[in-house]
């Protein structure tokens, strides 16, 4: 659901989170704890927002100034005082800023055709950024540790598609998975200790989890047998032992992924079901985000509404309107 891909968490691993959502006039801002709206209406389909210690980062024309400002530049915002705190160019090739992600220690920007990261966060305006190509897909993954991007093509015999694990900052392969899908990844995560990456192709039944350090395939995840449009994936809890997904079947599955399956070698991992199965009633399109622990499963949805689960009883435990 393409004219609603604007819907964004940031900071999803904690319980104070952005979220950003496209709206008639724009893209509007909002903030958890208590959730509220930071800002209104910024001119831009397709602005890109990350956290850096409370403030705002963006890739939008005019965010500051009001002006036509250049795509490949991230504009620093204060969202509680609505202040500029300056502005970082990016020395891109060509095209324009797709995606940010910050961390504490880096910040990895995302162009049509490049992926830059800046380290250390504190000093952008001094480092050098590394830098790799890659073609631009909506679909990625990044962790503090690594970036995670597909292969868009098959490879060798068997026509696997490849994900490439990349180390942070260098940008340098760490890991190269040949994914076992047979069809073009759909999306990936990795876990918030960059110890497991997720990967799901576009036939949407099953999702494959694999370890960072050496490859070993951990968990081999039936969603079900019929092929679906997968939304959302993302890892819960520090150690990333649950991971939920969201499907264009309004269905949510959350899988327990805390323990790798023991297989003898030679033998395939076995299957392993979803623990927990609810439907979002109405609702082909969503994007997911898990509480600090892991407990809670935000769902923000286009209707306008951000909903709380609690994951072991998939009761509704809280709800917020973004669009009014």
């Amino acid at each position: 659901m393409e004219n609603c891909g604007a819907i964004h968490f940031c900071s999803t691993q904690s319980d104070d989170f952005f979220l950003q959502c496209p709206v008639t006039s724009g893209v509007n801002v909002f903030r958890s704890s208590p959730f509220h709206q930071v800002m209104a209406c910024i001119p831009e389909s397709r602005v890109s927002i990350a956290t850096l210690t409370g403030n705002l980062l963006f890739a939008a024309p005019g965010i500051t100034d009001r002006t036509l400002s250049s795509a490949r530049r991230v504009d620093i915002y204060n969202a509680e005082s609505s202040t500029s705190l300056g502005s970082l160019d990016i020395p891109t090739s060509e095209g324009g800023i797709t995606h940010l992600y910050a961390t504490a220690q880096r910040l990895v920007v995302f162009t049509t055709c490049e992926v830059f990261c800046f380290d250390p966060i504190n000093r952008l305006h001094d480092v050098k950024p590394t830098c790799v190509k890659w073609k631009e897909t909506n679909v990625f993954a990044v962790c503090p540790q690594f970036v995670a991007l597909p292969g868009l093509q098959p490879h060798g015999a068997e026509g696997y598609y490849l994900c490439h694990v990349l180390c942070l900052p260098t940008l340098e392969t760490h890991l190269v998975l040949p994914t076992k899908h047979t069809k073009p990844l759909a999306a990936l995560s990795l876990s918030a200790d960059g110890a497991k990456v997720a990967t799901v192709s576009s036939g949407g039944t099953v999702v494959r989890v694999w370890s960072t350090s050496d490859g070993t395939l951990l968990h081999v995840l039936r969603r079900g047998m019929w092929r679906v449009q997968v939304n959302s994936l993302t890892f819960g809890g520090d150690k990333g032992t649950v991971l939920a997904l969201h499907s264009d079947h309004g269905t949510i599955h959350v899988f327990d992924v805390s323990t790798a399956a023991v297989t003898s070698s030679g033998t395939e991992v076995p299957e392993q079901r979803a623990k927990y199965t609810w439907e979002v009633r109405n609702v082909t399109y969503a994007q997911l985000s898990w509480d600090a622990v892991g407990d809670v499963l935000r769902v923000a949805t286009p209707d306008g509404w951000m909903r709380y689960y609690e994951a072991s009883t998939q009761k509704l435990c809280g709800e917020a309107k973004f669009i009014k």
